[in-house]
């Protein structure tokens, strides 16, 4: 994956080397640079980037890195799926998941529905954009996906908001 002049670079397992996502700096491409690493526990297929996050899948296994600092990325959580996981690609604040037995998968990603301005972190802005977003009948404050902008919105997004910060 590229995003912002970077190379996220997916490594198996070789010899004493542990699988892992490296973070190369290519916006100079004369001069590429590893800019640092994190070793994961499967064999990574295929990430995607959103904001401070990458979100990487292989083997059953979707992986949540903190990449805001690419010199020392962070493996967050991992969560186990019953089939092997393929492709994944984060739009619209949710991760679209090739699953080898449910075909395609989604999740939504919390901490995304949470930092409603994509500013990269949750803070009190969140809510006033997100209201701001309500009350104009915005799409993108239809929080439970229910085709509408409805009430339960408010509830859900506050439930997120809450839980992201």
């Amino acid at each position: 994956a590229l995003s912002d002049g970077r190379a996220f670079i997916m490594e198996s397992a070789a010899g004493d080397v542990h699988a892992g996502l490296s973070i190369a700096d290519v916006s100079n491409p004369v001069t590429p640079a590893i800019l640092g690493r994190v070793e994961l526990f499967f064999t990574p297929t295929d990430c995607s980037i959103r904001g401070n996050r990458a979100y990487v899948v292989g083997s059953n296994v979707l992986a949540t890195i903190d990449i805001s600092n690419p010199a020392a990325p962070i493996l967050l959580n991992s969560v186990l799926s019953n089939g092997g996981l393929h492709a994944i690609d984060t739009r619209y604040r949710q991760a679209f998941i090739a699953e080898d037995v449910r075909g395609l998968t989604v999740f939504h990603l919390p901490h995304e529905l949470a930092d409603f301005n994509q500013s990269g972190a949750v803070s009190v802005q969140d809510i006033f954009d997100f209201l701001t977003a309500y009350f104009a009948a915005d799409p993108q404050a239809d929080i439970n996906w229910d085709a509408g902008v409805s009430v339960q919105d408010i509830f859900d997004y506050l439930s997120l908001y809450f839980g992201g910060c």
